[in-house]
């Protein structure tokens, strides 16, 4: 009996002991759980909190590479790559051919300008993988080769920064450069080809900050050679604040900025599209005084008031903003998002014009009262029936498209002239919470192919197809929604419902061309088939530039009796014109 109780106690005390000695193993993990999950979050507190979690796993457990990992990264995004050393270099002891620890530390040595290690460590690894901070390597040790006077040693370094970063525009800007001087043109007309037609990776804001200083660089320089028009260089960098304004990234998107406006200091689009990095990112006394800088440049910059006027409003300061927009609306009178801006200050500050204003809108807006006006009705004639659109101020995206619509893709060169496009959703530069955006960043025009295009249908989520929207014999229907087009009428917005003349219109109707300005759109129109019939929902961009859509509306019309099956064509309407 006292053994058995003996054989116990010792089997309880070893217990005991296999868990004391796996505690700081578990504890390991747990900081690294935590401070992983903060590192993710960004911003600087959750950032010093990461590096205090991950300093804890590390300690409690030298041996854990994954914490060593990501304590390197953390210490990389505060800018302290020496610490990031420190903590990374133990990890080869443990895992010498981890070539995660090695793309970390090919990171670590291009933070800490050792350009050769970080090529060495890249090479030696074996990787051949992709790699924006070998890529940054091989791009500093290029330019150090060329100004040394060793061209060919520099044009194998820039083939190898492409090789880490496929598509790299500095590297092909370079490499093309070189294959002038060495007077082989048809390589330098191969490279010519592939910065004229970037794709969406190359144009990308890059995630190492080298590569954006590069990148900059490598836009100003195309721009200026012709091989990008300004046109291309004002979208790709329209784009880029778009796309790539928030976290580490948006800081890069700056970087690229910068560069641009190194070399090109008078360019008043891109000091807006500074401006604007600021705004999307809630620095508001920086977005201030950037589009101050722009006004400064140029008084008569309009969308830089506008965009003051909204500074204002989300800081509380509505006299202010009510002044902006004011200044906004006596140069760009037309547009429906400074009046309806404007109308909301005023409404809150209790302006004695407010009534007048929002009449104003009504009559830019309303769909009843202009469908009304089409027909040549009272408004009280007309009656709208339901929204038939789901989701037609796109406030619901999933996967990066609006839910209820899918993207009509005909500009890939095949048998379509191709072009480069994105589409998004909006919320900066949106009359009602968030729009659906297009950009298109070039598109080709070669003769003997169709016209490329992109755009959205309107989608049935649940069948998994084109919707179909059923017309009653003889309806009148309404469609609408506000848009703006910033190309011209024939090569910017469209709206498509039928390929049939007699049902609602046939083909693309092309919208005027707005620059910056919001309007609105209605169309009236029956389906004079004779019999039921469908229609099917597509707008879309038909060339370079920004396009957005909001506020999609389509609903049959109830009108008197007199009208029904009086309207043999369609009648359309846009304000502002």
């Amino acid at each position: 009996m006292r053994l058995n109780r003996l054989w116990w106690i010792a089997l309880a005390l070893g217990v005991l002991g296999l868990v004391a000695l796996s505690l700081p193993y578990a504890l390991s993990a747990h900081y690294l759980e935590k401070g992983s999950v903060r590192l993710v979050q960004g911003d600087p507190p959750a950032l010093h909190a990461a590096v205090e979690d991950l300093e804890r796993a590390v300690a409690l457990d030298g041996r854990n590479v994954q914490a060593r990992r990501q304590l390197a990264r953390a210490y990389l995004i505060l800018a302290q790559p020496q610490s990031a050393l420190a903590a990374l270099q133990p990890a080869l002891d443990v895992a010498p051919k981890n070539p995660l620890v090695s793309l970390e530390l090919v990171d670590v040595y291009t933070a800490l300008g050792q350009a050769e290690a970080a090529v060495q460590t890249y090479e030696a690894g074996g990787l051949g993988m992709p790699s924006a901070a070998a890529a940054a390597a091989y791009l500093q040790r290029a330019e150090e080769r060329r100004q040394a006077g060793d061209r060919i040693a520099a044009v194998e370094l820039w083939r190898k920064a492409l090789v880490a970063d496929p598509g790299n525009l500095y590297a092909l800007w370079q490499l093309r450069q070189a294959a002038r001087v060495a007077g082989d043109d048809a390589t330098a007309a191969h490279y010519e080809e592939q910065l004229r037609y970037s794709d969406l990776r190359s144009v990308a804001v890059p995630s190492h900050v080298q590569l954006a200083e590069y990148q900059g660089r490598a836009m100003a320089q195309l721009a200026e050679a012709g091989i990008w028009t300004d046109e291309t260089l004002h979208n790709i960098a329209s784009y880029q604040v778009w796309q790539f304004a928030q976290g580490e990234v948006g800081r890069h998107t700056e970087r690229v900025l910068q560069a641009l406006l190194w070399d090109r200091p008078g360019d008043i689009d891109l000091r807006f599209y500074l401006a604007e990095l600021y705004h999307r990112r809630g620095e508001w006394e920086q977005a201030e005084a950037a589009y101050r800088a722009v006004l400064e440049r140029d008084a008569a910059y309009a969308q830089a008031m506008l965009r003051l006027g909204m500074v204002f409003q989300a800081r509380g300061r509505l006299a202010e903003a009510a002044d902006w927009y004011a200044r906004y609306r006596a140069l760009a009178p037309d547009d429906l998002l400074g009046l309806e801006r404007l109308v909301e200050v005023h409404e809150v500050l209790g302006a004695p014009d407010t009534t007048a204003l929002r009449e104003q809108l009504r009559d830019r807006s309303d769909d009843r009262r202009i469908a009304a006006q089409l027909l040549g009705v009272p408004a009280d004639a007309v009656q709208l029936g339901e929204n038939l659109v789901r989701n037609g101020d796109f406030e619901s995206w999933l996967s990066g498209r609006p839910e209820w619509w899918s993207v009509s893709n005909m500009a890939t060169g095949d048998p379509w002239n191709e072009g480069l496009f994105i589409g998004g959703r909006e919320e900066l530069d949106a009359p009602d919470g968030s729009a659906m955006r297009i950009q298109g960043m070039w598109l080709r025009q070669e003769p003997d192919k169709e016209p490329g295009r992109w755009g959205y249908w309107y989608f049935d989520e649940r069948s998994r197809r084109i919707a179909t929207l059923p017309l009653e014999p003889d309806g009148v229907y309404l469609i609408s929604f506000d848009y703006r087009s910033d190309a011209e009428e024939g090569q910017g917005a469209a709206v498509y419902v039928s390929d049939r003349e007699e049902v609602l219109w046939r083909g693309d109707r092309r919208l005027p061309k707005t620059g910056y300005a919001w309007r609105h759109f209605v169309a009236v129109a029956a389906n004079r088939s004779g019999a039921e019939a469908t229609m099917r929902l597509l707008l879309r961009h038909w060339g370079s530039g920004v396009m957005a859509f909001d506020r999609v509306r389509v609903s049959r019309l109830e009108l008197p009796g007199e009208l029904r099956g009086a309207l043999d064509t369609a009648r359309f309407w846009s304000s502002g014109l």
